[in-house]
């Protein structure tokens, strides 16, 4: 097929997977594989093996995650480690074995999805928000680790606001979620109209614009916010 980059999926849910796999399938290069993130060892051969096998990772995009919701007395143990593992330790795991054949051809780009409530925590959502913030944090030092070096591989990671998928499907848009927290921005793709008139809340921009993009303002009475270098921001300073 010529010019392009091959498109390398991997998901824990094979079959659901290769239904995307395709369907992109028609217009890209494609390789799907089962993985489970919090693997490393299986994390580490299945780059390997891509690694051997192809001209070599360019960007690596970690959006793997689970939510776990609940007042935090009503959280288990379990649960916080749960989310630890995946959306924390599953995105080390992958950068981890990613970033050896990234220096050695000193370029790539390492893309982390964190989340809005790293940077403001929403109540019932505390083991997520502390797993977001592990990825932030953990994504910002790494960047400016690589910038001390002087390395071209460059560390971006995303903060959104809510986006429409299985994960959220059937917690965000329903109250009581709107009804307990009125300023809450509706997930993009849900059809549902910003909150006129909702009262904004208070926030820290000094949280927000260390070492990320900071917050792009309020807007329509809801926060939106942006960190770490986002889409066609370099990850280096």
């Amino acid at each position: 097929m010529g010019l392009g980059a091959t498109l390398v999926l991997v998901d824990r849910q094979a079959d659901a997977l290769q239904v995307v796999a395709d369907e992109l399938a028609m217009t890209a290069r494609v390789a799907a594989h089962g993985l489970d993130v919090t693997d490393a060892s299986a994390v580490a051969h299945l780059v390997q093996n891509i690694e051997d096998t192809t001209n070599g990772l360019e960007v690596v995009i970690n959006a793997a995650g689970i939510l776990h919701t609940g007042a935090v007395r009503s959280t288990t143990p379990a649960d916080y480690a749960a989310q630890m593992a995946v959306n924390y330790h599953g995105a080390v795991h992958v950068c981890l074995a990613a970033l050896p054949g990234m220096l050695a051809r000193n370029r790539g780009c390492l893309v982390n999805l964190g989340s809005i409530q790293a940077l403001r925590p929403l109540p019932e959502f505390a083991g997520y928000a502390a797993s977001k913030a592990a990825v932030w944090a953990f994504s910002v030092a790494l960047r400016d680790e690589l910038a001390m070096q002087h390395s071209a591989v460059h560390v971006a990671v995303a903060c959104p606001t809510t986006v429409r998928t299985p994960l959220v499907e059937d917690l965000v848009y329903q109250p009581p979620i709107y009804a307990r927290f009125p300023w809450l921005p509706p997930a993009r793709g849900s059809g549902h109209p910003p909150r006129r008139g909702a009262a904004p809340v208070p926030h820290s921009g000094r949280l927000a614009g260390a070492g990320c993009g900071g917050w792009s303002g309020w807007r329509r009475g809801w926060p939106i916010g942006w960190c770490g270098g986002g889409v066609g921001i370099r990850g280096r300073k």
